[in-house]
């Protein structure tokens, strides 16, 4: 083992120690900076799952409706059944009207 790396439990001997850890150091700090904005990043990732979930249910009861709307709307009378029926009260009217002046 080199002499300039034994430190005796002193500070190191090796001169390219002291930037290797100040290297390390400044790694550290950015690893946490870019730790802290994955974390802002998350957060925003849960409030916008929580805000797809309100729409999902929102979509459902939309859903749920229109499927109502349809029933009903499958249940009226179709145009030809109105007009059928349009002529046939006008049709006995002019009967009654001819028949019971």
């Amino acid at each position: 083992m080199p002499d300039d790396l034994v430190g005796g439990g002193g500070r190191p001997q090796d001169p390219s120690m002291e930037a290797r850890l100040t290297a390390v150091e400044t790694g550290i700090a950015d690893i946490k900076a870019t730790l802290g904005r994955f974390e802002v990043m998350l957060e925003r990732i849960d409030r916008f799952e929580l805000v797809l979930v309100r729409i999902e249910e929102r979509l459902r009861k939309v859903e749920t409706d229109l499927a109502e709307l349809k029933g009903r709307v499958s249940q009226l009378p179709s145009t030809v059944a109105m007009i059928g029926f349009v002529l046939a009260v006008l049709a006995a009217g002019g009967l009654m009207r001819h028949f019971f002046p």
